[in-house]
């Protein structure tokens, strides 16, 4: 498991150490002699799937490291290790040529710090952020510190991705007379503002929050008033989905509140999936806590994609959904600390987005969105997949296009057959967000899998869906015989 953690911060044969990844075979009692690595790292895969990936069959011979690392004769004996980190899945298999007594562990699928060494030079913040940018108290008053994520990244890393790590700092208050912290909360002193910060572990900016003491109300409340205390808005500490209220959209504020009820979820069970409430999908979209699609988002039918990009903006557009009424959109920075923000309404199938809560777009940067089509009940027609795209004026790229081995985009096949897309995203200088991803139009006649591998089940056609991190997308029409 530990080369596994590792290459979450350094996606490299080389440990954050500076060491080469086969001295980790002395730090596991009986693990025996070194005799190759591989190394994935991937959305969503399951084992079975990331060793079809790593099996290689319709790569030419000198592309195949992984697969005669899996069939060389003198690697006789396999570890193989995975974590999920953010969302994203990776995965190592450690070959020896000779057998240890080293014994498998139990998968565990709790939560997990581990300890990884690393070049304090080689690490970096990449950001580090609150779900809250101010904290509201009233005087002799108490409220919890606030939760916060902090990420880093390795300069040698050869993938795009943020690592979340433990900060071991302490909250401090600027001007102890107004606020403190008493154990383990803000207690409000006296009436004033003054800022709570911590610093980041590896360098950069600490992070700051205002606290605002006001003075402490004696009115006592009126029979039958409704207290609203711990209702969550963008600038207070979030609780759950009862008593959630916003106002952040661009077409004019709008009230929401959120119940917990199963009839507004959909009915299979999803948040976003169709049938879903447009305010229990709301919730579940603003509150992810990865960049990983939530349960229930398709590609299609909306087909969601960056048509254009400047320096300041991005044109996003979809299909025209049957049923739907109108779509909300929403989006962040890109970054598993960045939930997304309802950015705007619309009843037409594109928006320009130059604005992010107030904040204007900047160059070279990549961002996520994800569009809900709703009816005229409010109720869910269909959520799209979350896609990755960047503007334009830096180092920053998005891919043009997307390629597959199926001639003319079809693909005819006998009931249990298969065949391989070899699919491939087509741009220069792309930093990776999400792998290449999949979609059946119907499982039933042909599945796919992450890997691009299609299977015929039954007599009928079907369209399979191939799509890149900002939403290009190659069709390709399934007929099984």
């Amino acid at each position: 498991m530990q080369r596994a953690a590792e290459i979450a911060l350094l996606y490299s044969h080389t440990r954050p150490s500076g060491e080469a990844s086969f001295t980790a075979f002395s730090e596991v009692e009986g693990a025996g002699e070194p005799g190759g690595e591989n190394i994935a790292a991937a959305y969503g895969y399951s084992a079975e799937e990331m060793l079809d990936a790593w099996w290689e069959e319709d790569e030419d011979y000198s592309g195949q490291g992984h697969r005669r690392n899996i069939l060389n004769s003198d690697n006789r004996y396999v570890g193989i290790g995975h974590v999920n980190v953010g969302g994203t899945d990776f995965w190592v298999q450690e070959f020896s040529s000779t057998g240890g007594s080293a014994k498998a562990t139990e998968a565990n699928n709790s939560p997990t710090v581990f300890t990884i060494t690393a070049k304090g030079e080689d690490i970096y913040l990449d950001n580090m952020n609150s779900y809250v940018s101010s904290i509201d108290i009233k005087s002799g008053e108490t409220t919890s510190l606030p939760e916060f994520t902090e990420e880093v990244r390795h300069k040698n890393s050869t993938i795009d991705f943020a690592t979340p790590v433990v900060n071991t700092s302490d909250w401090v208050i600027a001007d102890t007379t107004i606020a403190e912290i008493r154990d383990g909360k803000i207690l409000g002193k006296a009436i004033g503002t003054t800022t709570l910060k911590r610093e980041a572990m590896y360098g950069g900016d600490p992070l700051k929050i205002m606290i605002n003491v006001a003075e402490k109300s004696e009115e006592p409340a009126k029979p039958g008033a409704v207290d609203d205390s711990d209702k969550y808005s963008e600038d207070t500490n979030p609780v759950n989905p009862s008593g959630y209220q916003q106002s952040d959209n661009e077409e004019g504020p709008v009230i929401d509140t959120y119940s917990d009820s199963r009839e507004d979820y959909a009915p299979d069970g999803t948040a976003v999936g169709k049938g879903a409430s447009a305010e229990t999908a709301e919730y579940a979209i603003k509150n992810l806590s990865s960049d990983s699609d939530p349960s229930g988002a398709k590609f299609a039918p909306l087909m969601l994609k960056s048509t254009k990009q400047t320096k300041t903006s991005i044109k996003l557009s979809w299909k025209k959904v049957k049923g739907a009424k109108k779509y909300v959109i929403y989006g962040n920075r890109c970054g598993t600390s960045n939930k997304p923000k309802k950015l705007a309404t619309v009843k037409g199938y594109s928006k320009t987005i130059k604005k992010i809560a107030s904040k204007k777009l900047k160059k070279g940067k990549y961002y996520k969105f994800i569009v809900v089509a709703l009816d005229s009940n409010k109720r869910v027609v269909s959520t799209s997949r979350i896609i990755h795209t960047a503007t334009k004026g830096g180092k920053a790229r998005n891919y043009t296009r997307v390629t597959t081995k199926a001639k003319k985009n079809k693909v005819s096949l006998k009931k249990g057959k298969t065949f391989k897309l070899g699919a491939k995203a087509v741009g220069k200088n792309v930093k990776k967000h999400v792998c290449l991803r999949y979609e059946s139009s119907d499982a039933k006649v042909a599945k796919v899998n992450k890997s691009g591998k299609i299977t015929a089940k039954k007599k009928g056609t079907c369209k399979i869906y191939v799509y890149a991190q900002n939403g290009v997308c190659k069709v390709i029409n399934v007929t099984v015989k």
